[in-house]
């Protein structure tokens, strides 16, 4: 499925000619319509002809088209790449880039070093006297 995906976002991109093809751009394009599934290319088209992109890049678990932040289980969905996933606002096909997306920092130690010595201070700072045992009167 992420095969579809992909292809489809090529198609887009030639359509819309955000990218160049040297040689036959018609020929391409009708190469990839038909590598993808009639059910894809009609939903696709469908989005096209209202003057909307079909596919949404997806970065930091947003749609880029909508704007709108993804389910976190919709996110997992796309990341695994075992399914077609469609944008639940926008409609779009959304597909996941991993060249996009941010490395994260390798080195926290400074951070994690910070945390525990303001916790400890915090700690040092809190410590509260004992309270006294009120004596309790016998009944009877």
């Amino acid at each position: 499925m992420k095969n579809v995906i992909y292809q489809l976002l090529e198609l887009q991109q030639l359509e819309l000619g955000i990218t160049k093809f040297e040689g036959d751009t018609k020929k391409e394009i009708q190469r990839l319509r038909n590598l993808i599934p009639p059910q894809v290319i009609g939903h696709y088209d469908r989005m096209m002809a209202k003057g909307k992109k079909g596919v949404s890049v997806v970065r930091h678990k947003v749609c880029t088209e909508c704007h709108m932040a993804l389910a976190s289980g919709i996110y997992a969905k796309l990341v695994r790449g075992d399914d077609i996933v469609i944008c639940d606002t926008c409609g779009r096909y959304l597909i996941y880039l991993p060249e996009d997306q941010p490395e994260p920092e390798t080195d926290q130690t400074p951070v994690i070093e910070a945390v525990k010595s303001q916790s400890k201070l915090n700690s040092d700072q809190k410590e509260k006297p004992k309270r006294k045992k009120k004596a309790t009167k016998p009944i009877g």
